[in-house]
């Protein structure tokens, strides 16, 4: 599973520590982690580092948009898009951003949005790169404690709107920094929903997520074989259902045997 990983704005000085750590996305949080009166100076910095260019930055979204337009105006291409209350008003904000190559992540932290997320996807797909449950402010507008049966059905509708519209999904951030079994299961259950990606806040966070072994001796050996009867007979458009270890195997079982193989061997 691949992370996104937070580095809060007043923290760019570790940005290198944390690069060593080869998270394989970076967001520059300049939303949860700074004073408005601090967004500036620490733009003035981001904009000094290195190949800026290759993280993500999660700007606020407020009356004024200030950060919005500077990034807009440096031509940064990878924008975070928090607080998006409406269809209407991702739409206006859209308006403020004149970049055909612009790469968004957008956050849904309220049940309106997530109501009109297919009708956003649909017109602004080919700008949307990932869609992601901001869940603690999901709950926290319906009043409601954060527990994985509490945001079952938000986790899942999104992910069916990303899916339907080819878009990634970037699964919850988990509060979580000490108890590795809590942590290990949140993630376990995401990629089990069909999560691939996982926003990661602590670097003890980020360890854990690359000591997960998802699939077992027995899945691995199940999708080698699979594929082994795939490259049998000629290729997948030869190949017609068979049995292996007293289970049927079809067509639609090799996409998963070969998800399996690629998972295996980033570990």
């Amino acid at each position: 599973m691949n992370s996104f990983f937070f580095i809060p704005a007043n923290k760019i000085n570790n940005l290198e520590k944390i690069k060593n750590l080869n998270p394989e996305n970076i967001i520059i949080d300049f939303e949860d982690s700074i004073k408005k009166s601090q967004q500036l100076k620490y733009f003035e910095e981001f904009i000094q580092i290195k190949n800026n260019k290759d993280y993500y930055v999660r700007v606020p979204i407020d009356k004024e948009n200030l950060l919005l337009k500077k990034m807009v105006e440096i031509n940064h291409e990878k924008i975070m898009l928090p607080k998006i209350e409406s269809y209407k008003h991702f739409k206006n904000i859209f308006s403020l951003i004149d970049n055909k190559k612009i790469k968004l992540i957008i956050l849904i932290e309220n049940v309106t949005f997530l109501a009109e997320l297919e009708k956003t996807l649909k017109k602004y797909k080919k700008n949307v790169e990932f869609v992601a449950l901001g869940s603690h402010d999901f709950v926290k507008e319906l009043g409601a404690k954060h527990t994985l049966q509490n945001i079952e059905y938000p986790r899942q509708k999104m992910l069916y709107a990303a899916q339907m519209f080819s878009v990634n999904a970037i699964d919850i951030a988990s509060m979580e920094l000490n108890d590795n079994t809590a942590f290990n299961n949140e993630v376990q259950d995401g990629f089990d929903k069909g999560y691939r990606y996982k926003f990661i806040i602590h670097p003890w966070q980020l360890t854990q997520l690359k000591s997960i072994v998802f699939y077992n001796e027995e899945e691995v050996n199940w999708a080698k074989t699979v594929i082994k009867e795939v490259n049998r007979v000629g290729g997948k458009e030869e190949f017609n259902a068979i049995k292996i270890n007293n289970q049927i195997i079809e067509k639609p079982h090799i996409k998963k045997a070969y998800q399996i193989l690629k998972a295996n061997e980033t570990k």
